[in-house]
């Protein structure tokens, strides 16, 4: 199940007291077959430096830095437009995720050809590591398509197929 290419989408911006361990969260996977692609959108603090150094031991981190800062949407878009991943697995540089995340909604899609994108509930933690609360979101599509109304089904963690970007261009 793992000869296809997950592209892991990461847009960084001052977050240089969680990058590396958001990084090597991905690097973890129990899903090996990974391109990480980040973007530095233009960090003012020491993010650019830490990606190097974490890059430098990790030949699957393609590493890439805005002139300036372009925001979000223009960050995954390049970052978009750079994957060559059968799958796009997206994720912020504060997140971590857990070691069998990418496996798992891989996993779901192979399993559910009607899908294109999955999601998952996320926890909040303080940076002492401790919970400090949860999104959880539906996976009853009743609910989904109910929910649809009124928030988004998914949060920014998800893997989807690179088609259904390609599709929306």
């Amino acid at each position: 199940m793992q000869n296809k290419l997950v592209s892991v989408i990461i847009p960084v911006y001052d977050v240089e007291d969680y990058v590396q361990e958001a990084i090597e969260s991905i690097q973890n996977q129990t899903y090996k077959n990974l391109e990480i692609i980040i973007i530095d959108d233009g960090s003012t603090d020491n993010t650019s430096k830490i990606v190097e150094e974490v890059a430098k031991d990790d030949n699957r981190i393609i590493f890439y830095k805005n002139e300036k800062n372009l925001k979000i949407v223009k960050t995954l878009n390049r970052a978009l437009s750079l994957a060559n991943g059968e799958y796009i697995a997206r994720m912020d540089g504060d997140d971590i995720s857990a070691l069998d995340r990418i496996e798992k909604k891989v996993n779901f899609l192979e399993e559910n050809k009607e899908f294109d994108l999955v999601g998952c509930s996320m926890k909040a933690i303080d940076t002492n590591g401790k919970e400090i609360g949860q999104t959880i979101h539906f996976s009853d599509q009743n609910l989904l398509l109910e929910s649809l109304k009124y928030v988004t089904p998914v949060s920014h963690i998800w893997v989807a197929r690179k088609s259904l970007y390609d599709k929306l261009n």
